[in-house]
């Protein structure tokens, strides 16, 4: 009886050195000590090859060429290395994730930049940001400052209950100042002074002063 299983070789690839000399549609073109071709990225090689790098490559069957790294680059630190994937990336680790550079870290997102977490510390000499528009929603917040400086062309405020404690108070007002309450009352230790050009009282009802001298000029 013939044996009808057939036997079929699968392709060993073959690993080899080469350079990268061009990039394009198809791929990566690189250069071997024999022949010149055309190569992808394998999934695993996430460092973007660049002309002048030298790869390890695996040559299969079928033209099925695949980079697998990238093993040297001329002056490495001075070129810039870029991680590049296709798709989504997920970064996931059951321990710690830390992230240092030497100079700056950069974020840049073409739609948003979401940040989640139970609680998040910043540290910094210097901050400074550029936004828009900016929206704070808090259940509670304290601020603690040495020195606050507020330039705005318009603020609106509006508070179900203000307490405010000072030792001193300056306030400057160059055209007008309009305050409409339910009811006022000031209590002044000391001196209370009021100096103006023209004074005028208006009441539709009483006006009483209560005082041990009373005097008018």
């Amino acid at each position: 009886m013939n044996n009808l299983a057939q036997h079929i070789e699968q392709p060993r690839p073959e690993l080899e050195y080469a350079e990268v000399v061009g990039q394009g549609a198809e791929g990566v073109t690189v250069r071997t000590s024999t022949a010149r071709f055309a190569a992808q990225r394998a999934l695993s090689c996430l460092v973007q090859p660049l002309p002048g790098d030298t790869v390890l490559l695996s040559r299969g069957g079928r033209g099925q060429n695949f980079i697998l790294s990238v093993l040297e680059r001329p002056d490495a630190a001075q070129v810039q290395t870029t991680l590049q994937v296709d798709g989504d990336l997920a970064v996931e680790t059951t321990g710690r994730l830390s992230m240092t550079s030497g100079d700056n870290i950069r974020l840049t997102s073409g739609q948003e930049v979401g940040l989640a977490a139970a609680k998040i510390s910043m540290h910094a000499a210097e901050a400074e940001g550029s936004f828009e528009q900016t929206t704070i929603t808090s259940r509670f917040f304290e601020g603690r400052f040495e020195r606050i400086r507020q330039i705005a062309q318009s603020v609106d405020s509006f508070f179900g209950r203000v307490v405010e404690r000072m030792k001193t108070s300056h306030r400057r007002v160059e055209q007008a100042e309009d305050v409409q309450v339910g009811q006022a009352r000031y209590l002044v230790d000391g001196t209370w002074t009021v100096h103006t050009k023209q004074t005028m009282h208006t009441s539709q009802g009483h006006v009483k002063i209560d005082a041990e001298t009373v005097q008018l000029n």
